[in-house]
């Protein structure tokens, strides 16, 4: 199994660290050519999305992805459920879109304040509806463990977006409006080949006793799903409630920086996820997973040292003075995105079906957070939502970690792990609250960084023998087939 995740997980970061890589391109474009509110009326409209894409098609993705890996050595049984999947999902989106068209001004009105802006959320919307098959697609071949076509086609994806976006939104000049058709002309172009990589797996084939066994494993999981959509983005739904979209624009180039940490987590939760399931009878399977975790832990640390320390030359760099405060939220959303995605990393709920409990972990997760978000906001304003996020995903995490835990034993080496968290935590804040000016703040952050990578390296969460033997593995992986 480590054979073979060390693979794909080399695919998928590849992929992932030049697809985001792209599209984190676009955010310098964007702070550029639109406003703080502008830049904040597209990131709230990307959370709208959030939300439909987990409840719209009834998370069939996720029935597809537990049935899937025990069939792949059946051809016929392999195509009906991803053809169902295929056909319902059309269906369920071209379903909304037709509720869009009849209620386009009311949920303008609703969403962005306006009436006026009722057309920016009918392209909104066929946004999502590509967006959605094009996840599917990608997905389709993550859970049959095609990780190098599911890579090429996110890249190909990225760089249509991009080609468009500078089309429509530099050339063209057509605004907000233009960055959502961009969107959609890329996903549209990339389901060609994403059709063609499938082709094998979609037919015109729908099954409803199949479709009711994916629905009977997802539908349970929609409240956990929206929960986590919830706890995920009500810190800007609540910034745009309490302070403004100006302020949503701050706080989503804040987080847009710290995304960049989940560039670690993104090869390991595409490789991971269905190894697992196609391999947790082994007996090998929870060490490896627990090493996998330690590497995991390693590298999210170092990055996430590196982006706080430097937040400030970084925005600098993204985007225009009027953007800087978006620096002070960085930190924070760094540690909220790790311990948001982590849930990978305890997956005895998910083997053992526990749909109920996730689904009770996450909604209240959700309650916490916005709970805190209305705290803590009128207080200290973005970095209060910052901190709201941080502890209700913290407290998920630590719900998922001690379920998953009693149910799938993996034995993690917790000691060496927090350890190794709480040095790196104190090594950042203490250099944050040092006073020191031009370039010899960059050498003192520098020696910082230097400091907790070797503490990293002694506390042997990431051992040197350990790195030259990933490094040849991955080597050797990345050069066989799939």
């Amino acid at each position: 199994m480590l054979r073979i995740f060390l693979r794909d997980s080399l695919f998928y970061t590849a992929s992932n660290l030049l697809t985001r890589g792209l599209a984190f391109l676009l955010l310098p474009l964007y702070t550029r050519v639109f406003s703080p509110e502008e830049f904040g009326t597209l990131d709230y409209l990307t959370v709208v999305g959030s939300f439909i894409s987990v409840t719209v098609a009834l998370e069939i993705a996720q029935g597809l992805a537990r049935f899937i890996p025990e069939r792949l050595d059946d051809p016929a049984a392999r195509r009906a459920y991803a053809s169902t999947s295929l056909w319902f999902t059309v269906f369920s989106y071209t379903l909304m879109v037709v509720l869009v068209l009849a209620f386009q001004r009311e949920l303008a009105e609703t969403l962005l304040d306006s009436a006026l802006k009722a057309d920016l959320i009918v392209v909104a919307s066929v946004s999502f509806w590509v967006n959605g098959l094009v996840y599917l697609v990608q997905s389709q071949l993550r859970w049959e463990l095609r990780a190098k076509a599911s890579s090429l086609l996110s890249i190909v994806s990225a760089l249509l977006v991009i080609v468009f976006t500078l089309i429509m939104v530099v050339w063209l000049r057509w605004g907000l409006a233009g960055a959502l058709l961009a969107q959609i002309l890329g996903g549209l172009i990339a389901l060609a080949p994403g059709f063609y990589l499938t082709r094998s797996s979609y037919g015109l084939v729908f099954d409803w006793l199949r479709l009711r066994r994916m629905l009977a494993f997802s539908v349970p999981l929609i409240p956990s799903s929206v929960g986590v959509m919830v706890a995920l983005y009500v810190d800007r739904l609540a910034i745009k409630e309490l302070m403004s979209l100006s302020d949503v624009g701050l706080y989503g180039v804040g987080y847009k920086v710290a995304m960049v940490v989940s560039l670690t987590l993104v090869g390991f939760r595409g490789a991971l996820t269905p190894l697992v399931y196609a391999h947790h009878k082994k007996a090998g399977t929870p060490s490896d997973l627990a090493r996998i975790f330690r590497i995991f832990c390693a590298f999210a640390l170092l990055l996430f040292a590196f982006l706080s320390l430097f937040a400030q030359p970084i925005i600098g760099v993204l985007a225009p003075a009027s953007y800087s405060s978006a620096a002070s939220v960085v930190p924070i959303l760094v540690l909220s995105v790790l311990f948001s995605s982590m849930y990978i990393f305890a997956p005895g709920l998910d083997i053992e079906k526990r749909t109920g409990m996730t689904a009770v972990i996450n909604l209240s997760a959700a309650i916490l957070n916005t709970a805190l978000n209305f705290a803590f906001i009128p207080i200290w304003g973005i970095e209060g939502a910052a901190l709201a996020t941080l502890v209700s995903f913290f407290c998920a995490f630590c719900l998922y970690m001690w379920f998953s835990q009693r149910l799938y034993p993996v034995p993690h080496e917790w000691r060496k792990l927090l350890s190794a968290f709480a040095m790196v935590v104190i090594a950042v804040v203490l250099a944050d609250t040092a006073d020191i000016d031009s370039w010899l703040d960059w050498v003192f952050k520098g020696m910082v960084f230097m400091i907790t990578f070797f503490g990293v390296v002694r506390l042997k969460v990431l051992e040197p023998a350990e790195i030259g033997h990933t490094l040849n593995l991955l080597r050797r992986t990345g050069r066989s087939e799939d």
